[in-house]
């Protein structure tokens, strides 16, 4: 009989063991699926930061591109100093027989 009242009692103990494991796995998956989710939330939040600001530089790279045109800056120092530029000249050469 002691025997048998052995038996019983680790196969208690087994029983209970697996399930502790059994509930320790499960919360483990849940709790790494949970952090996986969150990890993509954050990536997809971070890659539409990303989008946004290198769209801005593009349109910052174009403004500055136009304020570096010629005919912007002319403009603009025309209309603030007053200055004038001068047209350019055309050179005429003439070949010829010399005498």
């Amino acid at each position: 009989m002691p025997n048998g009242k052995k038996s019983s009692l680790g196969d208690i103990f087994f029983f209970f063991g697996v399930v502790v494991i059994s509930c320790l796995i499960v919360i483990f998956y849940i709790s790494l699926k949970n952090e996986c989710l969150t990890s993509q939330g954050e990536i997809y939040h971070l890659s539409n930061i990303h989008h946004t600001h290198s769209g801005r530089v593009k349109m910052l790279e174009s403004d500055m591109r136009s304020l570096m045109r010629r005919d912007f800056i002319e403009a603009e120092a025309r209309s603030r100093i007053g200055m004038t530029f001068p047209a350019p000249e055309s050179l005429v050469v003439f070949m010829g027989p010399e005498g």
